[in-house]
């Protein structure tokens, strides 16, 4: 495994839970006229920005599968 995968793994774990705790915790005061920020969205987008489609698409994955798993 080389420094970039480590590198990628860290990041989606530390801010992947980070982002889905705060989206299930804290976002729901942050409701403006029915419209939410979906803060797992935003660190996918990024993820997918600085690592490329594949690992995109797999944090995206696993990312809206706990975040589905834990909430309503």
């Amino acid at each position: 495994m080389n420094h970039e995968q480590k590198y990628f793994i860290t990041i989606s774990v530390i801010f992947g839970f980070g982002a889905v705790i705060l989206q299930t915790l804290f976002v729901p005061y942050l409701e403006i006229a029915d419209w939410r920020p979906d803060l797992v969205v935003v660190l996918v987008l990024l993820i997918g920005k600085r690592f490329g489609c594949l690992q995109g698409s797999t944090a995206g994955f696993i990312l809206g599968a706990i975040q589905d798993s834990l909430t309503s």
